[in-house]
């Protein structure tokens, strides 16, 4: 295939560890016009998405722990930009 840059954005990803922020590259096939972030085929992230597998675990094992409500809000807390 025939892909070239097309632009670069930063994604947030919340994880286990943490937030994490990283610049990824949109390429274009110049073949076919489909666009894709290729970065994103190589780990596996789906379109969206905002928070890893280990992040979802993360937030179910803190939710059998305590209250749904409390978990969802400790990870949704983390992001960045994100109301307090």
């Amino acid at each position: 295939m025939h892909w070239q840059v097309k632009d670069r954005r930063q994604k947030n990803i919340l994880t286990p560890v943490g937030s994490i922020t990283f610049t990824r590259t949109r390429f274009i096939n110049k073949e076919t016009g489909e666009t894709a972030y290729l970065l994103d085929r190589m780990l596996g992230l789906e379109p969206h998405a905002r928070i890893s597998d280990g992040g979802k675990a993360g937030m179910l094992e803190a939710a059998a722990q305590d209250s749904y409500e409390k978990a969802g809000g400790y990870f949704w807390r983390t992001l960045p930009g994100k109301r307090q």
